[in-house]
């Protein structure tokens, strides 16, 4: 059986670029994104507005299929834990967090970290890669599909990984989460923290990115102290 390509992380330029070789036009390529993510259709054959032959055609060659769960676990205050495994078996955690007038959701950008944080329990793993694009945005759509459109309401890049490190998929994940086409969150409620990688900081808030606050990790009084338990700053100035 011939393998089909995940389109699964495909950006809005990415889809017209890739309709465009089937002799389509831009709007083919928006109609497919909208498809995908924001309607939650899945299934080619089901996209009424598309002609049979690029139905067929889109559906011999490719897919949409988020990574596969391994674990999840509820504690007592209703957090759960979601495990991925990737297509390489690295493991990916994501947690949904409840509060009174929220639920966040705890996206992971990178499988592990290079950090090594002493606090963090991911960096004792070290960094085992990068996430693509549609890893990261996978883990958002594994939840919505599975507890539904207001699964979450806030989302923050808190979870495994330094997401400033991982910066081209995450810019484009964030592309794909705030576009009204897409998932449609509003940029307010995308939260990207970082231990404080100042030059892609930098070019984040030059970036023109319509999604996320950046939020680096608490100051220390104790240059330091800080120093000691965040890495980050021995080798950036903040």
């Amino acid at each position: 059986m011939v393998s089909r390509q995940n389109l699964l992380g495909y950006t809005l330029q990415q889809m017209e670029d890739l309709l465009a070789q089937f002799g389509e036009r831009p709007y083919r390529g928006k109609q497919l994104f909208k498809w995908l993510y924001n309607n939650r259709q899945y299934d080619f054959r089901s996209m009424s507005d598309f002609t049979k032959d690029l139905r067929s055609s889109l559906e011999a060659a490719y897919e949409f299929r988020p990574p596969t769960l391994q674990l999840k676990s509820e504690s007592k205050d209703g957090t759960v834990k979601f495990l991925f495994r990737l297509d390489d078996q690295l493991p990916v955690e994501t947690v949904l967090i409840p509060d009174e007038d929220r639920q966040t959701l705890c996206v992971s950008s990178q499988s592990g970290c290079a950090l090594k944080c002493r606090f963090c329990a991911t960096g004792t793993m070290g960094l085992k890669r990068n996430l693509t694009v549609g890893e990261i945005v996978g883990q958002l759509i594994h939840v919505r599909d599975n507890y539904g459109n207001e699964a979450y309401s806030n989302v923050v890049f808190m979870g495994m990984g330094e997401p400033f490190n991982n910066y081209n998929h995450l810019a484009d994940a964030l592309r794909i989460m705030s576009d009204s086409l897409g998932l449609g969150i509003a940029a307010k409620k995308i939260t990207v923290s970082t231990s404080g990688i100042t030059p892609i900081i930098r070019k984040y808030a030059d970036s023109g990115l319509k999604a996320g606050r950046c939020r680096c990790m608490p100051q220390r009084r104790r240059s330091e102290k800080r120093s000691c338990r965040w890495p980050a700053p021995t080798t950036w100035t903040t």
